[in-house]
């Protein structure tokens, strides 16, 4: 609970009164002690608001809250505090973003009865909120693995793409294969395919840099949106993802089990006109390069009118 009083005695006679409801309270006397309070990286959910005294404004204190919030969030509950009861007063209050108005000298009881309440619709606001954040993640995400899906996957290219265009940036992206997952499935079963899936999503996800973007883009096929990745830089991602897919086994509930990984990359040109239908085609015929010489390898299409690259540690 935040409080923002500047006259200390009612603030020190709250703070006492809301401690005895079982609340922590943080007090601010002055409006950028108030604004370093509610805007803080975790702020309380609940506010008792000065309305005004002493040149400090606490309605214009709740517009600036209000504009400093984002549109997905329910923002800190505003309760505010005044010797003014009037009807025009009560609608400036709300006009400015409060959610309650006690009138003082406040009754007690009238004064928890309103933060009971608030605390109601702080709950209520955070359970929707974990629900809209649910339903988005199943919306963006993979279920199995976790990772973006193919829809978010594809979208985060195409502004990636974008954006490299806008800043003449480097970019890469890399299309990884799971070796012989049919076989995986056909002995050992989907429920252990389901397992291995998961356990390289993670490891995929482990190894990239924190603004990478790993999705499933199908199957046991995975898309990486590397941006400002050279060539060389994609290829050394790439050797790094292979080994660390392939060079420990997946622990499953009745054993261990290898997998390896080939991964084709392709890295975006600003010498012809790509989209990410063709940046992606051509690391799919990067990986299909690949898998035709043994899988388990990184192998690299710089141009689209070459052959594919297979050594990872030098580009031409």
């Amino acid at each position: 609970m935040a409080l923002v009083e500047s006259d200390r005695p009612t603030a020190r006679m709250l703070e006492v009164v809301l401690a005895g409801w079982g609340y922590g309270v943080a007090t601010a006397q002055d409006e950028d002690e108030a604004w370093a309070l509610l805007q803080s990286h975790d702020p309380p959910p609940m506010a008792l608001v000065e309305y005004s005294r002493w040149g400090f404004d606490g309605l214009q204190l709740c517009r600036d809250l209000r504009k400093a919030e984002r549109a997905d969030e329910g923002g800190v509950y505003l309760v505010l505090l005044s010797t003014q009861g009037s009807h025009e007063d009560l609608m400036a209050g709300v006009e400015a973003g409060a959610d309650d108005y006690v009138v003082k000298p406040f009754d007690p009881l009238d004064l928890r009865l309103r933060l009971r309440a608030g605390e109601r619709i702080v709950r209520l606001r955070r359970e929707v909120e974990a629900v809209a954040l649910a339903l988005q993640e199943r919306t963006t995400h993979d279920d199995l693995t976790g990772a973006w899906n193919r829809a978010s996957i594809l979208q985060m290219l195409e502004e990636e793409i974008n954006r490299a265009r806008r800043d003449r940036a480097s970019l890469a992206v890399l299309m990884a294969d799971v070796d012989g997952f049919k076989m995986v499935n056909d002995t050992h079963g989907h429920l252990v395919g389901d397992s291995v899936l998961r356990e390289v999503a993670a490891r995929l996800g482990a190894t990239v840099r924190g603004y990478d973007r790993v999705g499933r883009y199908g199957g046991d096929e995975f898309l990486l949106v590397l941006p400002g990745c050279s060539a060389e830089g994609a290829l050394g991602l790439g050797e790094r993802l292979r080994q660390a897919v392939g060079g420990v086994p997946v622990t499953l509930p009745d054993g261990e089990l290898t997998v390896t990984l080939s991964v084709g990359v392709a890295c975006l040109t600003h010498r012809r006109l790509t989209d990410a239908r063709d940046l992606v085609g051509r690391a799919d015929t990067a990986l299909y390069e690949a898998k035709r010489l043994g899988r388990d390898r990184v192998c690299v299409m710089l141009h689209p009118e070459r052959r594919p690259r297979v050594d990872a540690t030098q580009v031409a």
